[in-house]
């Protein structure tokens, strides 16, 4: 039995509204400090406790007063969490069901006002001026009119779009490359993201934290393009582009990087292009595969964090 073209067009379009469905919860707990500002940072976070005392310190050091504060911590409520939101005067969603992209997603619908988004997982070391830095190379490129600007990324040192350039910059690539191989730009196993060794590496040569910050600050405000998949542990980006994108892309419970996937798709498909800011620097502790070790190390150099 064939179905009219009619119907057709009907249950893909009932399909898509009930898929649509699935990209936010309601299950979900929401301390409310909203201030209905234009501006939204959002901060995943609910597994690595032991970097909170640095990493959200140094936002909220960094948190400009026009932009709402929102921790979402998916699939995981900590009550210390909630502590330092509390602290911080910042909102706290917990979501019940462990899903990233829906989390992100509810946040961001719950703070309607907000027009730009900046998005950080728990184990991302900003300095102060980071968020002002960002939005202004994200301006800056989007008044070019070069790019259409999708996303605007710092340069991160443990990322497998912006480390190699961060090596050329500390001239350090040779060392690097005599140690781990070719400091591919990738977005796949390599040792950047796979070896502890390769994670310390680069935070030996980022320690004093600070000092680094500082030094590219004082850069030149250029950016580049993202040859591959940026992992999206520190972006921003607008609400228009996630309105556009479909908002974030949820996958089954407990699977990690799908709204990465899904957002670096829309933007290479639709001519949005990712950036990384050469003058905006961030430190991420590591992968998966190296957060053991860099858990110990980063607990032995403390203060130089």
């Amino acid at each position: 039995m064939w179905i009219s073209d009619v119907v057709f067009r009907g249950l893909k379009l009932v399909s898509r509204l009930v898929d649509k469905t699935r990209y936010f919860t309601k299950n979900y707990r929401f301390i409310d400090r909203r201030k209905g500002l234009d501006k939204l940072i959002i901060i995943v976070a609910g597994y690595q406790d032991f970097v909170w005392e640095k990493t959200l310190n140094r936002i909220n050091d960094a948190s400009p007063k026009d932009c709402d504060v929102c921790v979402v911590s998916p699939g995981i409520y900590r009550t210390e969490l909630e502590k330092w939101c509390d602290l911080f005067n910042w909102s706290y969603l917990y979501c019940r069901e462990n899903k990233l992209a829906q989390g992100q997603n509810t946040a961001i619908k719950l703070h309607e006002n907000a027009r730009m988004i900046f998005k950080l997982d728990e184990d991302i070391f900003v300095g102060k001026k980071y968020f002002e830095d960002l939005i202004n190379a994200y301006e800056i490129a989007n008044s070019q009119g070069v790019y259409r600007v999708g996303m605007m990324c710092p340069l991160i040192n443990v990322n497998g779009a912006a480390y190699r350039q961060f090596l050329i910059n500390e001239n350090i690539l040779d060392e690097y490359e005599t140690l781990f191989g070719t400091a591919r730009i990738t977005c796949d196993d390599d040792a950047i993201y796979s070896d502890p060794r390769a994670a310390v590496f680069m935070w030996e040569h980022t320690l004093p934290l600070n000092e680094t910050i500082e030094r590219y600050r004082n850069a030149e405000e250029t950016f580049f393009p993202a040859a591959v998949r940026f992992s999206i542990g520190a972006i921003l980006f607008s609400r228009d582009t996630w309105e556009k994108a479909g908002c974030f892309k949820v996958a089954a419970e407990g699977q990690l990087a799908w709204e990465e996937l899904e957002i670096c798709n829309f933007c290479f498909n639709k001519s949005y292009t990712i950036l990384i800011a050469n003058n905006v620097f961030a430190g991420h502790l590591g992968f998966g595969k190296q957060k053991s070790v860099m858990r110990d190390f980063f607990t032995r150099n403390m203060d130089r964090f």
